[in-house]
C-alpha cells in the first residue's frame, strides 16, 4: 500500500519541476517555475513550495507533486504519476488484494488503499462542507431531499444521498461499488470527492448524515424489478418486439421488466410498508381522501429502469412505466421525484471511453433503437426533460440531438442546444428526421399516421 502523504513528503517538488523541464528559479525564499496550464512566457508565474505544492498566480492552476507529474508527463494520468514517483524513492504497493481494487481517479490515477472498514450497509448520506466559491455538482434525486446550508463564513454544506454519490462516482469514472465506498475512511472519501467536485476537501469537511427514507431507493427499485414476468409469458416484451422492433436481446440489455403487479403489490407492501413506499412515490393516492391507495404501475406494467453503473455493478435509480394499451396522453407513469440522469446514462461513459458520438433522444424506445443499431444514445423524459446540470456530463463528446420532427420535438432540440451554448459549450448537432417519423419509425421503416410520429 502506497501512503500518498508519505510519498509526497519524500519527493522534492522543486527537483521534480526541474526534471519536468519547468525551469524552477529561486526568488527570495520561494521558487517559481513555468506553469504547465497556460503559455507562461516572461517571468514564471507558478510558485512552488514543498508543503503547499504548486500554484500559478496568473491562471489559478494548483497541483501537488503527483498532479504536477501527471499533467506534464502522463496526460493527466495520476496512477502513472504515482507509480513513477514511488519508483524514484523505492516505494511499492505490496498489499493490493483482489477483493478491493484501488479507486480510479477521473483521469486514471490509482487511489490509496486502506483496510476495508466493516459496515452493515453502504454509507447512506454524507454532509459535505464546500469552500466558498466552489462549483458544486447540482445532482438532485427526489423532491425535498437536497439540503443546502450557507455558513456565515461563506462555505456551503450540502447533503448528498446514496444515489447522488453513486451518480457522481459514475460520471467521474471511479471504479467503486457502493459497498466499497462505504468502507473508505473519511480521509479517502475526501480524496474521492475532491476529484469529483474539483475542489480541495479534507476529512474535517465531511460527516455522515442520518439516512432519509429515499436513501433506500435503489434497494426498493431492485426488489420491485424482481417481480417481473418471464419473457415467454410477457405480453409487454412481445408488444415491444412486434410494435417497436426492439429485440429480446436489446430488452435484456436494458433490463426491461413486465411487472407481475398483483404479486409485487403484496410482496412490496409486506417487505417495506406503505409509508416507505409512499415516501418514494411508489403508492398511488385515493382521490377523495388523499391517503395511499395501492402500489403504482398497476396499468403501466412495462418498466424501463434508469441504470447507473459503478464498480462493475448496475444500480437502478429511477423508473418509467408504460401502458401498452393507453392513448397518447396516458401512456407513461413515472416514479415520483426528479429524474436523476438520462435514460441509459452509461452510454455517455462508453462514448467517452470509445471516442464515439452520443445521441440525445426523446424517449426510451428511440434510445434502445439507436443502441440496437450500434449508436451510443441516451433518452430524456418528455420534451422538457433535459436538465442544465447534465451538460457537464457530455464534455469532450460529439453530441447529436435526435428528437421528433414535430414542433414540440424541434423546440426541445433548440432548447437543449441553447443549454449547452449558455454554459460555454459547443452546440450539439440537431438531426433532421423525415416528417412523421421518430427515430424508431425511421429505423423500422414505418410512417406514422399521426403528425407527432407516435412518440414513445
Amino acid at each position: 500500500m502506497i501512503n500518498l502523504q508519505d510519498l509526497k513528503a519524500r519527493i522534492n517538488i522543486v527537483d521534480i519541476a526541474e526534471e519536468l523541464g519547468l525551469d524552477p528559479k529561486r526568488s527570495g525564499s520561494s521558487f517559481f517555475a513555468r506553469c504547465p496550464s497556460h503559455d507562461d512566457q516572461g517571468r514564471p508565474n507558478m510558485a512552488i513550495d514543498q508543503k503547499k505544492g504548486a500554484i500559478c498566480f496568473r491562471c489559478g492552476y494548483k497541483a501537488d507533486v503527483i498532479r504536477l507529474v501527471a499533467d506534464v508527463r502522463y496526460h493527466g494520468d495520476q496512477g502513472e504519476a504515482i507509480r513513477y514517483l514511488a519508483g524514484k524513492v523505492g516505494m511499492t504497493d505490496s498489499n493490493r488484494t483482489s477483493s478491493r481494487q484501488p479507486a480510479t481517479l477521473p483521469r486514471g490515477a490509482a487511489f490509496p488503499k486502506e483496510e476495508t472498514v466493516k459496515t452493515e450497509s453502504p454509507r447512506e448520506a454524507l454532509i459535505v462542507t464546500f469552500p466558498a466559491g466552489a462549483k458544486i455538482v447540482a445532482v438532485k434525486i427526489g423532491e425535498g431531499e437536497r439540503q443546502w446550508t450557507r455558513l456565515e463564513d461563506g462555505r456551503v454544506e450540502v447533503t448528498y444521498s446514496r444515489e447522488e454519490l453513486l451518480f457522481a462516482l459514475s460520471y467521474s469514472e471511479y471504479s467503486l461499488t457502493l459497498e466499497e465506498f462505504a468502507g473508505l475512511s473519511l480521509d479517502e472519501v475526501a480524496w474521492v470527492l475532491s476529484g469529483v467536485f474539483d475542489c480541495e476537501l479534507t476529512a474535517a469537511d465531511i460527516r455522515t448524515a442520518s439516512p432519509a427514507s429515499p436513501s433506500r431507493r435503489i434497494v426498493i427499485i431492485e426488489r420491485l424489478l424482481s417481480y417481473g414476468v418471464d419473457h415467454g409469458n410477457s405480453i409487454g416484451h412481445t408488444w415491444l418486439r412486434d410494435h417497436k422492433g426492439i429485440t429480446p436481446a436489446t430488452q435484456d440489455a436494458f433490463g426491461l421488466v413486465w411487472l407481475d403487479w398483483e404479486r409485487a403489490s403484496k410482496g412490496m407492501i409486506e417487505s417495506f410498508g406503505v409509508d416507505t413506499l409512499q415516501a418514494l412515490g411508489l403508492m398511488t393516492r385515493d382521490k377523495k381522501t388523499g391517503k395511499p391507495n395501492e402500489l403504482k404501475f398497476k396499468t403501466h406494467r412495462l418498466l424501463f429502469p434508469f441504470w447507473i453503473s459503478a464498480g462493475g455493478k448496475r444500480y437502478p435509480v429511477y423508473l418509467q412505466g408504460r401502458n401498452i394499451n393507453a392513448g397518447k396522453d396516458f401512456r407513461f407513469d413515472n416514479l415520483s421525484g426528479s429524474v436523476p440522469c438520462p435514460f441509459n446514462f452509461d452510454a455517455v461513459l462508453e462514448a467517452r471511453r470509445e471516442g464515439k458520438p452520443v445521441f440525445i433522444c426523446e424517449g426510451a424506445t428511440d434510445t434502445m433503437t439507436l443502441f440496437q443499431n450500434g449508436y451510443k444514445s441516451v433518452g430524456i423524459v418528455g420534451t422538457q426533460g433535459f436538465k442544465p446540470e447534465w451538460v457537464k456530463q457530455f464534455d469532450g463528446l460529439e453530441v447529436y440531438i435526435a428528437t421528433d420532427p414535430d414542433e414540440p420535438g424541434q423546440e426541445a432540440a433548440k432548447k437543449i442546444a441553447r443549454t449547452f451554448v449558455n454554459q460555454g459549450r459547443y452546440s450539439p448537432k440537431i438531426i433532421q428526421l423525415p416528417e412523421g417519423q421518430d427515430v424508431t419509425d425511421y429505423f423500422t421503416g414505418r410512417i406514422s399516421k399521426t403528425p407527432t410520429g407516435g412518440k414513445d
